[in-house]
């Protein structure tokens, strides 16, 4: 039996060694991934972390009165305006434009600077890096030229998608943009009311039922 193995393992050695070759690889192959995956997540909830990323958001009609935003925030409800205007451009593509945020789902910047005036815009970085927009260039956004200065992403559009049923993104064609509160303050199109909060140990359950009031 032992001489018969012997003979076959001799005769057939390229072919085994193939077989043990292929396995390592595959093993090789497999946990990379796992270590590109893990630090992949520990990036993005670090991310999460470092940016203040929504328990939550809620669409209204209309922006929230100073009253029913002090309501809110008696909740221990923490609140940010994350009004948001889709911006058709030229290419085909959107930009959804949100004001600048300071509390929650801050702007995450990998390269450039934060806004300093007017006239100035951050923009995702993946949705710049398939149109071929770098910092310094030049966009145009409901008739007025915006320079930017910042691409990164925010905390809740780390996957952008355009629509919450969505299956894949398209970063060449939807991507965000922030630029400073002024923008908002003329009517420039249909705004979507949105406001992103964190529950900071306040009720969720009293929020919801608030909003339904």
């Amino acid at each position: 039996m032992n001489k018969r193995i012997s003979r076959d393992l001799k005769q057939n050695f390229l072919q085994y060694f193939s077989y043990v070759l292929l396995i390592s690889l595959s093993i090789m192959v497999v946990v990379g991934f796992n270590k590109s995956m893990d630090g992949y997540t520990n990036s993005v909830n670090q991310l999460y972390v470092d940016y203040r990323v929504q328990d939550g958001f809620f669409q209204v009609r209309d922006v929230l009165s100073e009253e029913q935003i002090a309501n809110i925030e008696a909740m221990d409800i923490v609140l940010e305006d994350e009004r948001f205007l889709d911006v058709n451009m030229d290419d085909g593509s959107t930009i959804r434009v949100f004001p600048q945020r300071e509390n929650i789902d801050s702007f995450a910047i990998f390269e450039g600077r934060n806004i300093e005036a007017d006239g100035e815009i951050l923009l995702d970085s993946k949705y710049a890096g398939e149109n071929g927009i770098e910092i310094g260039g030049e966009i145009e956004v409901e008739g007025e030229i915006y320079v930017v200065v910042g691409l990164g992403i925010t905390p809740d559009y780390v996957y952008t998608l355009k629509n919450a049923g969505d299956m894949m993104n398209s970063p060449s064609k939807f991507g965000i943009a922030c630029v400073s509160s002024g923008f908002f303050e003329e009517e420039k199109g249909t705004y979507c009311y949105s406001y992103g909060f964190l529950t900071n140990g306040g009720s969720l359950n009293d929020l919801k039922k608030y909003l339904i009031d």
